[in-house]
Parts: structure tokens; sequence; C-alpha cells
């Protein structure tokens, strides 16, 4: 990630943005991701996009991280702190 949202309405944006790319990615597939069509869904600017995200390869990485973290928690939630 490129920027670090602070502001309430950044964070917003970053999580609208990665929102639409799991979206995307679900409908055409990596192949077919296009950062264009994410900022479109998620109705910001492309610059805006870019502000937070060098390409779509950070955006796959944000959305691993989102699953990373539920998973996390997930497992922590059922088997403990010590379990990851």
């Amino acid at each position: 990630m490129r920027r670090i949202p602070k502001q309430a309405r950044s964070k917003a944006k970053v999580a609208a943005i990665v929102q639409a790319a799991k979206q995307q990615l679900q409908q055409v597939g990596y192949e077919g991701l296009s950062t264009a069509e994410v900022a479109n869904e998620a109705d910001v600017s492309v610059g805006t996009l870019y502000q937070f995200f060098d390409n779509k390869d950070d955006l796959m990485q944000a959305i691993a991280e989102e699953h990373n973290e539920k998973l996390r928690s997930f497992l922590t939630q059922f088997l403990g702190p010590d379990a990851i």
C-alpha cells in the first residue's frame, strides 16, 4: 500500500476500493481485473485509487491481508491466542 489512510474518509475510500476489487475479481478474475473499473465501481477517481495502491497486485495484497486477518481472528477465537 502506497499511503496508509489516517482519516475516516480516506479509510472509507480504501475500504470501498478493496470491496470493488473483490467484486471484480470474482466476476472477471485476476487477468480481467482493471484498476479503472475498480475505481469506477468504488466511485472514486483512478488517481485516488493510485494514491493508495500502486497497481492491481497491491489490491490483491490488500484482499489477501483482509482474509488473513479474518482467519487469524477465527483461529484465535476458537483455538486461543497461542494457536497462531
